[in-house]
């Protein structure tokens, strides 16, 4: 009696229970249980850095509400190399060979495709390249076919050799789960070479140093042939300390720059692309590039 009873329950309310799981489920995916979706965010251009010259000398403020909130918008990036991409003029702001600290947040969407190749990148060939951003995503020897899986880390020319004392490019760091966010922070000086940070843990890096390959190139934040998520792009013309990039790391990822003097472009991704440092350096978006509100899943604040 007990087992008819239990399949008369199930045969009158099982669809209303399939229905309510289904809801759930697309209540999740939409970041209804997430307490980001509901917290307060950074409006477009709500902070930026205000430059001016007083008797030959250069004064540095923060205009707006600047508290570190999370960003209400992100890039969205996703199709094919050079046809979906941002472009980011040369200036003498960012065309230097070092010492240099580039930092951003990143998410990968779609984990099939296995690489990353190049998502973020300043070069103009082999001997004139300041850095080439690889993501290995889930290929078990490497899908870019020179590191670990889920390992990020930047290639660049030194003396015009690809991946020499630039640090990092010899680091195999597996994020473990890149569906997930993660800080990213390069710190480059010509006498140590550069240390890989992900989300504010050192992963080491390769001695020697000297300068980077020189160009004046675009910064290019490029579709590389996957779908990922993008923030708070922060390049610096001075090589970061630890301590400085765990000050950094710490804000998360609507942090506010943390050396507003040695601060070459500012580029927070929260609903365009313009430079927010104060150098006026702004992007500009070619082929289909969003900036999405729903971006939440996959992040935790440091």
């Amino acid at each position: 009696m007990k087992l008819q009873a239990a399949m008369e329950y199930l045969s009158t309310y099982g669809w209303a229970i399939l229905i309510i799981v289904i809801a759930i489920l697309g209540f999740y995916e939409l970041g209804i249980f997430n307490s980001y979706t509901y917290a307060p965010k950074a409006t477009t251009g709500s902070c930026s850095v205000n430059r001016v010259s007083v008797a030959g000398l250069s004064r540095y403020s923060l205009v707006g509400p600047c508290k570190n909130e999370i960003p209400e918008y992100v890039l969205n990036i996703q199709g094919e190399y050079y046809i979906n991409y941002i472009s980011i003029p040369s200036t003498s702001s960012d065309s230097f060979n070092g010492p240099i600290t580039i930092s951003f947040w990143i998410r990968v969407v779609n984990t099939t495709p296995a690489c990353l190749n190049g998502f973020l990148q300043k070069q103009a060939g082999t001997s004139a390249a300041n850095y080439w951003y690889y993501l290995d995503i889930n290929s078990a020897t490497g899908g870019c076919g020179l590191r670990n899986p889920a390992a990020v880390y930047p290639l660049a020319t030194d003396n015009g050799v690809w991946g020499v004392n630039v640090g990092g490019s010899n680091v195999a760091y597996n994020m473990g789960n890149p569906a997930l966010w993660y800080s990213v922070i390069w710190s480059y000086n010509y006498s140590t070479g550069g240390t890989l940070y992900i989300n504010g843990v050192e992963q080491g890096g390769a001695g020697g140093g000297g300068p980077l390959g020189q160009t004046t190139a675009p910064i290019l934040i490029n579709a590389a042939g996957n779908d990922y998520e993008l923030s708070n792009l922060q390049i610096y013309n001075t090589s970061l300390s630890s301590a400085e990039v765990q000050s950094l790391y710490s804000e998360g990822i609507g942090g506010i720059p943390t050396d507003i003097p040695n601060l070459a472009g500012w580029w927070p991704l929260n609903g365009n692309a313009n430079d927010y440092s104060g150098n006026g350096n702004n992007g500009k978006s070619y082929g289909s590039v969003s900036f999405v509100s729903n971006w939440e899943t996959g992040y935790t604040a440091p």
